[in-house]
Formats: structure tokens, C-alpha cells, sequence
């Protein structure tokens, strides 16, 4: 996945309406880039991009809302910990995009996934 093409993708307002960066968020992924790295809200947005396509290629789905809401979960600060510790001391955004490239998905948060995934085929994901 070409970072440079999200980032293109994502300043020309071209990227799936679930796949933008959510800025608010406190917890999960994207609250740990925000409060952990000082990268800029760019940065963030394609680490966040890149992030969703990660996630949706290892677990092979296709209903991005259920992407979003995995990294959006409470959970998905533990895996974002847990990719903490695979970076090295002031990481940066091609640092991140490694640790998140490199993590085995289906092997450490399938248990994570399904309940998220069957949360929100259900409706009852709430954020």
C-alpha cells in the first residue's frame, strides 16, 4: 500500500467516507496516534488510512464500518500498545507504517474483531 497515494487520496477528499481520520477520538487507534506522536494531522490521517487497509486486507472484509469501528474500539488502544512497543525511541510516520505493517492481526486480535464485527452486523456498536 503506497502511503504516497493515500496521501493523495486523502487531501482530494477521495477516501472512503468511514476511512477518515476521526480526530476526536480519546481512545483506540486513532487517539493513540494523536496523544502518543506528534506527527500532525496528516500524518495521522494516512497512518490511519493505512491502518484501515491493513486491517481490512488481513481480515478480509469488506463492510468498512466494521474496519472503523475495530480501530475505533476501546480494544484497539491495546493493539495500538502493543504496536508501541515494535517502534523505537521518537518514531516516525514511516516507523509507525512498519510496526502497523508488521503485525500479525488474525493471530493477536481475532477474538477483538469478532465481537466488534458481530456488534456492528447487529447495530449495537455504540462508540
Amino acid at each position: 500500500m503506497d502511503m504516497n497515494a493515500n496521501a493523495t487520496e486523502i487531501e482530494a477528499g477521495r477516501i472512503p467516507a468511514e476511512y477518515i481520520f476521526p480526530r476526536e477520538d480519546t481512545h483506540g487507534f486513532a487517539g493513540t496516534l494523536r496523544t502518543n506522536y506528534d506527527l500532525g494531522w496528516r500524518a495521522n490521517a494516512r497512518l490511519w488510512m493505512y491502518a484501515c487497509q491493513t486491517v481490512e486486507a488481513a481480515f478480509g472484509e469488506a463492510d468498512r464500518r466494521i474496519v472503523r469501528n475495530f480501530l475505533r474500539s476501546r480494544r484497539s488502544r491495546h493493539l495500538a500498545d502493543d504496536l508501541e512497543r515494535r517502534l523505537p525511541r521518537d518514531p516516525d510516520e514511516a516507523d509507525i507504517q512498519k510496526a502497523i505493517a508488521g503485525a500479525d492481526w488474525k493471530k493477536d486480535w481475532s477474538r477483538s474483531w469478532r465481537e466488534v464485527a458481530e456488534a456492528t452486523r447487529r447495530g449495537e456498536w455504540e462508540e
